[in-house]
């Protein structure tokens, strides 16, 4: 089994279940014109910047994706306004046991999610070593540009590092970054996420599939499934 010295996570959709308080908001940026989307058409575009899913979105809907900008604000202005956010069941419990091993975590983020969390929730951004979001490097997924300077951060290499993600694009990004991936059907069903090398329904899931390395060696761990 590979060894893994860091686990990076992707924020929406695997430790910020945010996926309809998104859905709803960008429905709502959208309504004074009468752009409807089916969520999947939604979803599978997580990991991109919000002005990037704002133009493909007015794109499919034979709109002027130059607006991208404008309804990008209008659903950040609404999100603030009106989520209920919350971490899904096994996020505390599974970032506090890998520190306690000794492995690195790190949140990377298409988005600014984690930047904007309020309190009490940005308490748990203090168990990362690492946090970065789209803004923090020229292209965000599915180029590999996060995952690669999350690594580098951490001083470990791309083969080092365990990636969990919840939509393809992300899982496309830790591809192309040489890194192992676990996908998690939080958000969208698992034949979309097939370029995963394992997939799981859940986080607590992730919890029965961990094997740490024992003391007598430099902390790590493999994960049952993953060759």
């Amino acid at each position: 089994m590979t060894i893994f010295r860091a686990v990076l996570m992707d924020f929406d959709g695997v430790i910020g279940n945010t996926a309809q308080d998104f859905l709803n908001a960008w429905r709502a940026a959208f309504k004074p014109i009468n752009l409807q989307f089916h969520d999947q058409d939604c979803l599978v575009l997580e990991g991109q910047r919000g002005i990037e899913i704002a133009a493909q979105l007015l794109t499919r809907g034979g709109h002027d994706p130059g607006r991208a900008a404008e309804f990008k604000r209008a659903k950040d202005d609404y999100y603030a306004k009106h989520n209920s956010f919350s971490f899904y069941p096994g996020v505390p419990e599974l970032l506090t046991l890998l520190r306690q091993k000794g492995i690195k975590c790190a949140l990377v983020s298409g988005g600014s999610g984690p930047k904007t969390l309020q309190p009490p929730h940005d308490q748990l951004l203090r168990l990362f070593d690492v946090v970065l979001s789209g803004q923090d490097v020229r292209e965000a997924k599915p180029a590999p540009d996060l995952f690669l300077s999350a690594a580098a951060k951490l001083k470990l290499t791309p083969q080092e590092c365990l990636v969990i993600e919840n939509a393809p694009l992300g899982i496309e990004a830790a591809n192309r970054a040489g890194m192992q991936c676990i996908g998690v059907t939080s958000t969208l069903d698992s034949k979309l996420l097939i370029g995963a090398n394992l997939v799981i329904p859940s986080i607590e899931k992730l919890h029965e599939l961990l094997i740490f390395a024992n003391s007598a060696t430099p902390s790590g761990l493999s994960v049952r499934g993953l060759e």
